[in-house]
């Protein structure tokens, strides 16, 4: 039965992870809040273009709103409504994205992954009998 264990738990350098991981032995993750604000922070990978993605889309997430609220101003007053409902999607896409990407910036860039693995940020789901033999 697979589990879900932190860095606190198991450590795995990255060539033992990449193994793992192409053996399908562990699934990598990480929250959601906790990748937007390592990429908002500067704190990415070095390879990649994740941090610059995110900024887009968070930028055209804003640039909707205001847009929609120009709307409101000069056409209709409802405007701002799609706009906040656009915005939200845009922003709720955004973040769930860039844990994505984050994650598959783990596979190639073993720098990035050991920063991340330091920090206490990695989450690893895998079997009890496979985690035995990384556990602190």
């Amino acid at each position: 039965m697979k589990r879900i264990f932190t860095t606190g738990e198991v450590i795995i350098s990255h060539p033992e992870y990449v193994v793992l991981r192409q053996a399908g032995k562990v699934n990598l993750g990480i929250d959601n809040e906790v990748a937007t604000k390592a990429i908002a922070a500067g704190a990415g990978p070095a390879k990649g273009g994740s941090a610059a993605a995110f900024h887009f889309y968070s930028w055209l997430a804003i640039g909707v709103f205001i847009v929609s609220i120009y709307f409101s101003l000069t056409s209709a007053w409802w405007w701002f409504i799609p706009g906040l409902i656009g915005m939200s999607v845009i922003w709720s896409a955004n973040k769930s994205g860039n844990a994505g990407n984050l994650l598959d910036a783990a596979m190639y860039d073993e720098e990035f992954y050991e920063r991340f693995r330091s920090a206490g940020i990695w989450q690893y789901e895998m079997a009890e009998e496979d985690a035995q033999k990384y556990a602190t």
